[in-house]
């Protein structure tokens, strides 16, 4: 009667356990589903911000005169680039979702910033690079030389901020964690790293009337 007492107490105990775990493998799956729909939806929104982002340069090349309407097109063709890219990304990792569905799914729900891993190639950024100096001619070479603590990120935070980037846009190619966060590091670059007590907005006017040279 005992050893029957207890082989039926142990068989309700695994019984719980197997329970247990398999309502944690319910809950994980859920929260893994949940995750992965909100990196859906980041893509989506992040792809309908460039495109406005683009619109609307556009048509401020439209208005510009042809001078300006040329830095204009350099921002246009990088944030094009920057489209294609994401557009690319999104295709091959669909494919992906169709041949190994749950692996996939796992993958990017361990990626935390899944949307943010995009490997911009060197042209966005010459591109960009080539639309600031043309509006503030010697600009980067001239903070590149005087700031020789700056960072390639903190340079390349710069270029996108003389390029007048939206936050959104500059949170994805400088792999932030928000668009808010856009606005901290440009305080920070500009306080703690180059040391100066002014505004960003500041800085471009004192170079472009010649105080900082």
């Amino acid at each position: 009667m005992e050893l029957l007492e207890e082989e039926n107490s142990n068989t309700l105990f695994r019984n719980n356990v197997l329970q247990f775990l398999v309502a944690l493998a319910i809950v994980l799956i859920l929260l893994l589903v949940i995750k992965y729909m909100r990196s859906r939806q980041e893509k989506r929104r992040v792809t309908l911000s460039l495109e406005k982002e683009i619109e609307k340069l556009k048509l401020e090349q439209r208005e510009k005169s042809s001078s300006v309407s040329s830095l204009v097109k350099y921002r246009i063709d990088a944030l094009n680039e920057l489209y294609q890219s994401i557009r690319i990304k999104s295709r091959d990792e669909n494919k992906t979702k169709r041949v190994v569905p749950l692996s996939s799914l796992f993958k990017s729900m361990n990626d935390n910033n899944e949307i943010l891993e995009i490997c911009l190639p060197d042209s966005f950024w010459e591109k960009m690079k080539l639309s600031v100096e043309g509006e503030y001619p010697g600009i980067l070479s001239f903070v590149e030389e005087r700031y020789p603590s700056l960072s390639k990120q903190d340079l390349q935070l710069f270029c996108m901020l003389c390029a007048k980037v939206s936050p959104q846009i500059i949170k994805l190619c400088m792999n932030y964690m928000n668009a808010k966060t856009v606005s901290n590091y440009k305080k920070k670059l500009i306080r703690d790293k180059m040391g100066l007590d002014m505004s960003f907005d500041d800085f471009l006017l004192h170079y472009q009337n010649g105080k900082l040279r």
